[in-house]
């Protein structure tokens, strides 16, 4: 399937009721970066089914390839940098879904998602971006006391 098309058919499962897995039938890596592109999306419902689609798929990518799923991670920490030349917008919550869902993922990001938030090294000085940071932090806290009683 070719670039357009793949990114059309992604945007029509996220633009609609349809179980976000279904976007496991394609080949993950691939749907994980056009997924990214949705981060920014102006509509609300598309950004918000991005961000869980993000925590299915590379989540399930994990599983099978740990390190393609450590160059999504990479990939997003690239966005939050200043010398990307863009924003970020929706990476923190992405993170964080991935995260949650995957625990060796979480204990090799997490400190760096935290590093984001104001007193952190990357400090991200642009409100809007950092109300999206506390929010990824404070979601995942919660799951993150989950994993530390399973040790």
């Amino acid at each position: 399937m070719k670039f357009r098309e793949l990114k059309k058919s992604i945007f029509d499962i996220l633009n609609s009721d349809k179980d976000l897995k279904s976007l496991l039938d394609f080949p993950k890596k691939k749907v994980a970066i056009r997924l990214i592109s949705f981060l920014s999306y102006p509509n609300d419902y598309i950004k918000k089914r991005a961000i869980s689609a993000l925590g299915i798929v590379v989540t399930k990518l994990a599983d099978e390839d740990m390190e393609q799923a450590r160059i999504i991670m990479r990939q997003f920490m690239w966005n939050l940098n200043d010398e990307s030349g863009g924003i970020g917008w929706g990476v923190p919550e992405a993170m964080a879904e991935i995260m949650i869902k995957q625990e060796r993922l979480c204990k090799e990001y997490l400190h760096i998602l935290k590093s984001y938030a104001k007193g952190g090294g990357n400090y991200l000085d642009y409100e809007p971006l950092e109300r999206e940071v506390d929010y990824a932090i404070r979601k995942i806290n919660k799951f993150v006391e989950v994993f530390d009683e399973n040790q």
